[in-house]
């Protein structure tokens, strides 16, 4: 799941007390999850409860391999 927002630092919070811990902080916007993306609606329903407003929520199939592989260069710099 990645999510956009305009400080990613100020979701910090509300992912660690819903029990998130397999999430990064990847630029000045983004934050990628890697976990119960199920639960999509509910993270952002407690992201509004914060008054932390979300410009984007989208769900990817990719795996925490691929996506670390993709940002280190791709599997030909492993």
């Amino acid at each position: 799941m990645e999510l956009t927002l305009a400080d990613p630092k100020l979701a910090i919070p509300v992912l660690d007390a819903m029990g998130f811990t397999n999430y990064q902080v990847t630029d000045k916007e983004h934050i990628h999850i890697f976990e119960r993306l199920n639960e999509s609606a509910t993270l952002n329903m407690e992201l509004a409860k914060a008054g932390i407003p979300v410009k984007g929520l989208s769900i990817t199939s990719e795996e925490l391999e691929t996506y670390f592989l993709n940002l280190t260069g791709g599997a030909s710099h492993a």
